[in-house]
């Protein structure tokens, strides 16, 4: 699901309220004046968005100008000349005229109302790149501004909001689109499109959280607000909100729910020239969900097709079309071309371009969408190992494809833990563990094929990683401070502006529980606040990265402990065994002082069930107390002991 985050139309307001009074300049030269004229001109054009009319007049304003920085228009002129570009969707000359835009503010006493639209056109061109890391770089850039107004700062929260959406860090997006949201007077200087857009982020960072009910619930807020509208002037928005519903709707298994919306969107479709892609990537969902394949290729099909004749398409959006594509030729048993459409979406969200042999994985530079990319890759190595059961006789070599690309998986995982804040990289840390685990496996199993040692070490390396995932994140992050030679002074600073994000949050879940009794202006001024702090906070933070290198080091330090390692520090008579548990095998590693060896167990039925019952039972005394000296209750509980450990300490016995 995807939702627009495009270069706010209020740039085009802004251009005219400041080059509309450069045209009445007098004695100046006679350049100047018809540069003037060209740039009244170019705003009228603007105004109804003839953008190329307007570009070719702010061309020769600029020209002639001599491009003169001393001169008021010639700002406004680049700025206006990129805005063309940016709507006319050229690209490279848009960021051309932007540098260049760029030097000229800076070179004199920079314009705090210039700089916000730079940023917001750049913000806006990083978007259609695909370039997230520069998009969010530039709606920080432009939420750092002093004295920009209320309108620009809704329109970098909103840029912020979708960039991290996109991003994969949903529990910022959700932060930034609140902010947004709760700026006081929001309805007297943003117009009620811009808040429609707004709540369809936040929506669409809920759903991706799997909290529908929370997208849902602002989804039937936008139809609200719609329904008081002009609705022949809100095709697009209608269309936009009924696919955001039924996708939170497919998200909770409510499909004649989603097939509702997407029917009242299709209505809409018949009577408006409005494109239909994203109502036809939701249906393919729906139908890939109800398990109607033919239905779910057709649509998705046509939502490819569509997307591709747009210039600059949403790679994300189309990669996610063909990941699904080829789930669906997965599960036609059509192997070859889902790897071949798994292949396509990799080619999309990388520079490396399609690749139709499938053993070749992408390098981790310059990357387009890190979530989507991941989870293309986990289809692609599921259907590798799903084959090399399959295949006999390319056992070897599907199981070595499916190998190289979970370990491209870890180490992109690796990469994106760096980048995201700590209640995303929480989610995201629940999501990958099935990856770790068949990692885990397909190593094992490479390694009791070939019996290579490099396979062994990798498989303890990833079942390693998969233990430490979440508990190393603030593990780590303590000790590196310790470590780093962070002053205390820092220290403090930054365990007070966490107590204070928390004291306001614990202020706005106060009063949000009043209702309609709770004061919107106590819980909007405490959000400023909360943006605030976090503000300070990050900052902070970053310079504590910035300025104590080992810190930063120790930080995000993924290196785990290795089978050498252990062994060298084993006595002659002592035995390390560890274990990774998935639905259906346990992976046991032995590790002695002079061996090492890798067991897949397969485990047997409810296995997972009974475990969690003995372990149930370990620790609730009080059952012991009570039934302990009862037959059955002791029986049970022998019995349990003695199959767990035939299942997990049997296979070890005799290493020491």
């Amino acid at each position: 699901m995807t939702f627009a985050g495009n270069v706010n139309i209020l740039s085009v307001i802004y251009l005219g309220l400041f080059l509309a009074p450069i045209c009445g300049f007098s004695f100046i030269p006679s350049d100047t004046v018809i540069a003037a004229d060209h740039l009244s001109l170019a705003n009228n054009y603007l105004r109804i968005e003839e953008f190329d009319s307007a570009s070719v007049r702010f061309r020769k304003a600029i020209a002639y100008s001599h491009g003169v920085p001393s001169w008021s228009g010639t700002i406004g002129s680049h700025l206006g000349f990129s805005y063309c570009f940016y709507n006319l969707q050229e690209l490279d000359s848009l960021e051309k005229y932007l540098l260049l835009t760029e030097k000229i503010i800076l070179a004199d006493k920079p314009d705090v109302v210039n700089l916000s639209v730079l940023y917001n056109l750049f913000g806006g061109l990083y978007h259609l790149k695909g370039d997230l890391e520069k998009w969010l770089e530039n709606s920080q850039k432009g939420l750092a501004l002093n004295g920009i107004s209320r309108h620009m700062q809704f329109t970098f929260y909103q840029q912020a909001a979708e960039a991290y959406r996109t991003k994969g860090d949903f529990d910022q997006s959700v932060k930034y689109a609140n902010y947004a949201l709760n700026m006081p007077g929001l309805q007297t200087f943003v117009y009620p499109g811009e808040i429609l857009d707004m709540k369809n982020t936040l929506a669409g960072a809920y759903y991706q959280l799997g909290e529908y009910a929370s997208a849902i619930a602002v989804f039937e807020e936008n139809l609200q607000l719609l329904n008081v509208m002009q609705p022949e002037q809100m095709a697009g928005f209608y269309i936009g909100t009924y696919n955001g519903l039924a996708t939170a709707y497919i998200g909770s298994g409510k499909y004649p729910e989603a097939l509702l919306q997407l029917q009242k969107a299709q209505n809409i479709h018949r009577f408006s020239s409005w494109s239909q892609e994203e109502t036809w990537h939701n249906l393919g969902i729906l139908y890939l969900e109800k398990k109607q394949l033919d239905s779910a290729r057709h649509y998705l099909r046509l939502a490819v097709n569509k997307n591709l004749e747009n210039k600059h398409f949403d790679f994300a959006n189309v990669a996610r079309e063909y990941r699904w594509l080829g789930n669906i030729s997965d599960a036609s048993d059509s192997a070859e071309t889902a790897l071949r459409y798994y292949q396509k979406a990799i080619g999309l969200l990388t520079e490396t371009g399609f690749q139709s042999d499938w053993s070749i994985n992408p390098s981790l530079e310059n990357i387009k969408s890190e979530t989507e990319l991941l989870s293309v890759c986990w289809a692609k190595g599921r259907l590798l190992q799903k084959l090399a059961i399959a295949s006999p006789s390319q056992h070897e070599q599907y199981l070595r494809a499916a190998f190289d690309t979970y370990a491209f998986c870890l180490a992109l995982i690796d990469r994106m833990r760096k980048s995201y804040h700590d209640d995303s990289k929480k989610f995201w840390n629940e999501q990958i563990h099935p990856i770790f685990e068949n990692a885990v496996l397909v190593a094992a199993r490479l390694y009791k094929l070939t019996e290579r040692e490099e396979y062994l070490n990798a498989a303890f390396r990833f079942a390693e990683k998969s233990k430490t995932a979440i508990l190393a994140e603030a593990v780590r992050a303590s000790l590196a401070k310790q470590a780093g030679g962070i002053p205390q002074y820092l220290l403090t600073g930054e365990k007070e502006l966490k107590m204070n994000i928390a004291a306001y949050r614990r202020k706005i879940f106060v009063e949000e529980q009043l209702g309609k009794m709770g004061d919107i202006k106590k819980i909007q001024f405490w959000t400023r606040k909360i943006f605030e702090f976090e503000r300070l906070y990050e900052n902070l933070r970053n310079q504590m990265e910035v300025n104590y290198p080992e810190y930063f080091r120790l930080k995000y330090d993924t290196h785990v402990t290795d089978i050498a390692s252990i062994r060298r520090s084993l006595r002659r008579d002592a035995q390390w065994v560890s274990y990774v548990l998935s639905d259906q095998e346990m992976i046991i590693f032995s590790i002695t002082r002079n061996h090492a060896k890798v067991e897949v167990i397969s485990l047997p039925e409810n296995f997972n069930k009974k475990f969690t019952d003995y372990i149930y039972l370990l620790r609730n005394i009080r059952a012991v107390v009570d039934h302990g000296l009862e037959p059955d209750f002791f029986y049970d509980f022998a019995n349990q002991s003695y199959q767990l450990f035939e299942l997990a300490l049997q296979p070890c016995r005799g290493e020491v």
